[in-house]
């Protein structure tokens, strides 16, 4: 992504809030995802699981859980969402990852299979064979427990056009077990980013979150000053990077998140891998979540930056 890409200086961080509790919902669903199936179904559902104060004090100081829970207390709806939005991540990372190790093809995830008489459309199913062939790509050895049961399941079967695979893989040239070429760069962008900047450990500073640490920095380091409308102007043009502090895109609406995705990749809008509906379909593939209450409605390319629009709500 551009370095170039700056926050204007009539940028509108009033995002903020919501990104920080956004940042605490990593923890909740950190917590949540501790606890037995039928209590995270009940959690969603509006429940409170009547463990998750115990697990939270296995996992926090006291004083920070009350603070976590005190926190589910005053936004429980928006932390259940938010708690949703973690675990479509969750899930498009594993399919992004699987993508780019050539373990699944795009058409693969564009597939609608059914089970059980019910469609079936963001879990990938593993393809045991599919992987251990890509293996044999990569390192060249048939060794390995996945490549001996993908083995045995094919003699099993009488699977001959599986061997005629095999053999292939061990005699062609080695491939790289990533390659990040082979996907488009919209996947890889929307997985790093979608809930802001935590891929790279960054969710957490202190007890505050990432986007928290980002309200207090702005309150004590005299760089500029809130407006009644939730604007911060600043005092000079800071030099934030984009990538680094822009917003979660599961904030942003369809037409937003489109032309925010062309501003970062350095893409014309006009290409058509930046439309609405190429952005769409590959939110759909990975099975990403958006916030339900997104409130970035526009993105603008200004002569000092970008500008985002915000809903304003009450």
């Amino acid at each position: 992504m551009p370095d170039a890409l700056k926050y204007s200086d009539r940028e509108r961080f009033s995002w903020l809030k919501d990104a920080a509790l956004l940042d605490k919902s990593y923890l909740v669903n950190k917590a949540i995802g501790q606890l037995d199936y039928e209590r995270q179904v009940d959690f969603i559902a509006g429940q409170m699981p009547k463990e998750l104060p115990d697990v939270l004090n296995g996992m926090f100081d006291k004083k920070h859980t009350k603070e976590i829970l005190r926190t589910i207390a005053a936004h429980p709806e928006q932390i259940r969402d938010y708690c949703k939005v973690r675990q479509s991540l969750d899930s498009a990372r594993g399919l992004w990852i699987r993508l780019v190790r050539s373990e699944a093809s795009i058409a693969d995830l564009d597939k609608k299979g059914t089970k059980d008489g019910k469609v079936v459309i963001g879990n990938l199913r593993q393809d045991e064979r599919k992987v251990a062939l890509q293996m044999v790509r990569c390192y060249g050895s048939v060794q390995g427990t996945i490549i001996a049961f993908a083995i045995e399941t094919a003699r099993k079967q009488n699977d001959l056009k599986f061997f005629r695979e095999l053999g292939k893989a061990l005699t062609n040239e080695r491939v790289p077990e990533i390659d990040y070429d082979r996907i488009s760069d919209v996947a890889r962008f929307l997985v790093y980013h979608w809930c802001g900047n935590d891929l790279k450990g960054n969710h957490l500073c202190g007890k505050t979150g990432f986007y928290g640490e980002l309200i207090n920095i702005f309150k004590t380091a005299k760089i500029g000053n809130w407006t009644e409308n939730g604007s911060f102007v600043w005092k000079h043009s800071p030099g934030i990077s984009c990538e680094r502090y822009m917003p979660p895109l599961c904030f942003f609406t369809g037409k937003a998140l489109a032309a925010f995705c062309a501003m970062a990749l350095g893409r014309s809008d006009t290409d058509k891998e930046m439309s609405r509906e190429a952005i769409r379909k590959w939110v759909s593939r990975l099975g990403l979540a958006q916030a339900n209450q997104r409130n970035i409605c526009e993105v603008e390319q200004g002569p000092d930056g970008i500008y985002f629009r915000v809903v304003t709500r009450d």
